[in-house]
């Protein structure tokens, strides 16, 4: 996927988010933005051809809504569909 920018220790919020906002200024890539549904029942996003669907590099975006809805169906009675909501949030997370 893309890279990831992660803040220095010790730096203050305020200036990490006028950096993010000035990455986003520098990069004109659509952005995307993935809703659970997506991300449960469809292939992960690290696996998806982008530029073949979009015709270009996307930003994507994962809203926090999207994440605290993937959170909930870890305690669904499908066990299926905890499995995959647990798996998408590590892969969110960048530990899978």
């Amino acid at each position: 996927m893309g890279r990831a920018m992660l803040p220095k220790p010790g730096v203050r919020a305020d200036v990490i988010i006028t950096q993010l906002g000035d990455l986003l200024a520098q990069e004109t890539y659509p952005t995307g933005v993935l809703d659970s549904n997506s991300l449960l029942h469809h292939a992960p996003p690290n696996q998806m051809r982008w530029d073949g669907v979009i015709g270009s590099p996307v930003r994507l975006v994962v809203p926090l809504r999207v994440v605290q809805e993937l959170d909930d169906k870890k305690a669904s009675n499908s066990k299926p569909l905890r499995q995959r909501a647990a798996k998408r949030l590590r892969q969110l997370g960048g530990r899978d």
